[in-house]
């Protein structure tokens, strides 16, 4: 939910609420999940994952996760990696940040005061591996030799005094060790009492060449600008130094306000300005909200440089005390590479957002990568429509073509006779399920074709089960636009694409982007819809990857198949049937996640549950609230106006576009051609009742629905040729 929430429109203050409440929630998980590692470890079932992952990412999310800690002592969190660490990677990600989490943590918990240090170098590069070394050190309590002894057992902790101040279990680094151990690394320590500690190891990983890069740094305008870096803190000025030097920036550093002034006027006088100051905010003496104020007043510089003000507090706070300054952009530490890159073009070029917001990251960062998917083939395989509907919603924009099955045999028989570039395989699917298809698909010698599973079921157990079954990848429902878009781009090489042709062109600059009047459609259809108990009509179009219209498709289908469902339901718990019932509560899990009626949603998955643990009277107590909930929902349903006028008046904007994308995907022989067509029938009837128009319109139509693309692609250019009219209908 949290994640949701931050693709909608937030304030700052709201944004930095939401992102903290969801690292809360992250790291309340990670703590459970370290419970049943050790279990799991203990056990011998754990096992590796080998998949390609920014090892940015991995770092970023291991000093999030300890900033609320770290921030209210002003400790200093520092990342510093060496400029030759490959940034993307080949191992477990998952894993490697476990381990990180739980030895900031651990520094986090037992620093008082002064700085931590997450340091990755590189040990021994080969060909494609690279022997990479980490350590997290802290200027915290330490450990006597004494202590140190049995540190990496489980359940062991410093000793009893720290036990009772600091707490834990004593699980986290007894799991670190034997983590390090499955990945083929050793964890070892130094400390000394009262001057803090240092962890450290070495892993082997994999070097990723075709991870789909999400940022490519273009130095030209930066390298010939020349910077003053001021920070009292050693560390940190070495680490934006060794940042700098990367992008190819000349710079100076110094240690306090009074040493930038001086910096400054010299530069002066020996004609040697400075293009941009990067100043930490807590300094002693002077700091650099009063430093910045002198800068600013200095009216004779020839050239008042641009000011970056860099915290390891709280960002709204120095907003607020600097106001009136002029600042251009704002840092919190720790900070990365690609964070720093931007601000500097923000406050010098205006060229990058100085803070990009999630919905835009995904964005500008999807834009050129979802064009390496050009003329993909996917066969999607799902027997519930709502969910083929959202699937089909999500890679509406994207220029694969899509092919659908509707069961596991349907699917065997299409992949032994097409080629397909990826499956995206229901588990749970009558006649034939996911899992037997999956097995018969790889018995017939087809190794190589990428198997995703897409499933209700998120537990690691279900994961297993899927690869097992020669699977190569799962996917959860309700399924994540952001996450689909990230498996296809995981799993289908650009190189096996080329020369093919794409259902449709993808514009960079459309991906991601809607126009005005979609946007304000989709405004007039959220608050056209009835307020509903236990609807969040907002969750629900996130997850309708933000189209009004396939909403109220999914609506108008949910509706459809909701009164049968009902039947099937009371008739099963009338003759508590319950294999039956098991089944029809799994479909009302993911397709009420759909409509955001969350706790219907949830209920089912408990029914479930319960039921496959072997606890039938438990679930069966359960159905009657999940009935009566499920009657509540079609009873609200029934009041939700069609979203078809609004998307009529949106399509006649756009006829000629509407008509090249029919005709796009008519030539590509792909089953979006309906929906195209549904939306350019719309939008031409919106405005022109002729009748002629109607039947021209209807022969195109049946030749679609019975697939002779050929026919209706012919039908369709006639149409524009005898009916020229229609590319000029404007609303």
């Amino acid at each position: 939910m949290s994640r949701l929430a931050l693709r909608t429109v937030l304030n700052a203050q709201q944004r930095n609420y939401v992102e903290k409440a969801l690292t809360a929630g992250e790291n309340l998980l990670g703590l459970i999940n370290d419970i049943l590692d050790f279990s799991k470890i203990e056990a011998g079932k754990l096992s590796l994952e080998t998949v390609p992952f920014s090892l940015e990412t991995v770092l970023e999310n291991a000093s999030s996760l300890i900033t609320p800690k770290t921030e209210n002592k002003g400790i200093e969190v520092i990342l510093r990696v060496g400029a030759d660490v490959p940034r993307y990677l080949m191992g477990d990600p998952l894993r490697l940040g476990q381990v990180l989490i739980n030895l900031a943590g651990n520094a986090a918990k037992f620093t008082a005061q002064g700085e931590i240090i997450i340091t990755v170098m590189v040990k021994e590069m080969k060909p494609d591996r690279v022997l990479l070394y980490f350590s997290v050190s802290d200027t915290g309590i330490g450990m006597s030799p004494e202590q140190l002894e049995g540190l990496f057992q489980a359940f062991t902790q410093a000793d009893g005094s720290i036990t009772r101040k600091y707490g834990g279990t004593g699980l986290g680094l007894s799991i670190v060790r034997q983590l390090l151990e499955l990945m083929g690394g050793h964890i070892s320590v130094r400390s000394e009492a009262g001057k803090g500690s240092c962890f450290d190891f070495c892993i082997e990983l994999g070097i990723c060449d075709d991870f789909p890069d999400k940022m490519i740094y273009s130095a030209d305008n930066l390298e010939k600008l020349n910077l003053l870096v001021v920070d009292d803190n050693a560390a940190s000025r070495e680490l934006l130094g060794d940042m700098l030097l990367s992008f190819g920036v000349q710079f100076q550093a110094v240690d306090s306000g009074a040493a930038a002034l001086s910096e400054l006027e010299q530069g002066k006088k020996n004609g040697r300005s400075f293009d941009l100051v990067l100043m930490d905010w807590h300094m002693a003496d002077m700091d650099g909200i009063e430093t910045a104020r002198r800068i600013r007043q200095q009216s004779d510089q020839p050239k008042m440089p641009a000011i970056l003000m860099v915290t390891a507090y709280s960002k709204d706070d120095l907003k607020q005390q600097s106001e009136g300054l002029n600042i251009d952009g704002f840092l919190t530490k720790p900070i990365n590479a690609s964070q720093l890159f931007n601000c500097i073009n923000e406050a010098l070029y205006g060229g990058f957002p100085a803070q990009i917001l999630p919905e835009h990251v995904f964005a500008l960062e999807m834009a050129n990568a979802v064009l390496q998917l050009k003329g993909a083939r996917i066969l999607l395989v799902e027997d519930n429509e709502i969910n083929r509907e959202v699937a089909l919603g999500i890679l509406a924009d994207v220029p694969v073509t899509i092919d659908i099955a509707v069961n596991g045999y349907e699917a065997i028989r299409k992949v032994s006779t097409g080629h397909y570039d990826l499956v995206l395989m229901d588990i749970q699917m009558p006649e034939l399920d996911g899992l037997n298809a999956a097995q018969q698909i790889r018995a017939l010698g087809i190794n190589e074709l990428p198997i995703i599973a897409m499933t209700a079921h998120a537990m690691s157990g279900d994961r297993q089960l899927s690869l097992q079954a020669g699977m190569n990848d799962h996917i959860t429902k309700p399924i994540d636009p952001d996450g689909l878009i990230d498996i296809l781009l995981r799993w289908i090489k650009p190189a096996s694409l080329a020369g093919r042709a794409s259902p449709a062109a993808l514009l960079s600059d459309q991906w991601g982007r809607a126009s005005l009047q979609s946007i304000k459609n989709t405004n007039d259809y959220l608050a056209a819809l009835p307020e509903i108990a236990g609807v969040d009509w907002q969750v629900a179009l996130a997850r309708s990857a933000g189209d009004a219209l396939r909403l109220s498709k999914i609506i108008e289908l949910f509706r459809k198949d909701a009164a049968q469902l009902l039947i099937s339901l009371e008739a099963a718990f009338s003759a508590v049937n319950q294999d039956e019932l098991q089944q029809l509560a799994h479909g009302v899990k993911s397709t009420s996640a759909y409509l955001g009626a969350e706790n219907i949603s949830t209920t089912a998955a408990l029914i479930e549950d319960t039921f496959r643990m072997g606890n039938p009277e438990a679930a069966l107590a359960e159905l009657p609230s999940l009935i009566t909930a499920l009657h509540h929902l079609l009873d609200g349903l029934s009041l939700v106006a069609e979203y078809d006028d609004l998307d009529a008046a949106h399509s006649t904007e756009q006829i000629p576009d509407l008509i090249n994308q029919l005709r796009a995907y008519l030539q590509a022989d792909d089953v979006n051609a309906e929906d195209a067509f549904n939306r350019l029938q719309k939008g031409l009837l919106a405005q022109n009742s002729d009748p002629e128009i109607k039947a021209m319109l209807d022969v195109i139509y049946k030749a679609i629905v019975d697939l002779e693309y050929a026919d209706a692609l012919n039908e369709l250019n006639q149409f524009v040729l005898q009916r020229p009219e229609i590319l000029k209908i404007k609303n």
